[in-house]
């Protein structure tokens, strides 16, 4: 084992390689857990989307802050507007990506 200069060992490259293919790189990767689990997780994250909600479709609370229920027009509206607005940064993120990617790469 290789030691560095405070005395501490490790590894060696192939003691690395053979300890990942007898016991996996990572044996977390790739277990999901159920859908209701990771749904509830998702929803949350996102405190303020389920205040809102609660604040449009509950009835006392609409009736509270004087609110009307979205038709479904307008939800769907308001759904691909917010898709569009995140879809196109991320493409310019992704195109950002791949332009510094080609500039950097070595032949």
């Amino acid at each position: 084992m290789p030691k560095d200069n405070y005395g501490i060992q490790g590894l060696s490259g192939q003691e690395v390689l053979a300890a990942r293919a007898a016991y996996g790189a990572n044996r977390l990767f790739g277990k999901r857990s159920k859908r209701l689990i990771d749904a509830l997780i998702g929803i949350a994250k996102e405190p303020m989307v389920v205040l809102l909600i609660a604040l449009i479709y509950l009835r006392p609370l609409a009736i509270f802050f004087k609110l009307t229920a979205l038709r479904p027009g307008q939800l769907i509206a308001g759904l691909a507007i917010g898709f569009v607005s995140v879809i196109w940064f991320e493409a310019l993120k992704w195109w950002g990506r791949k332009i510094s990617v080609r500039k950097t790469k070595v032949y």
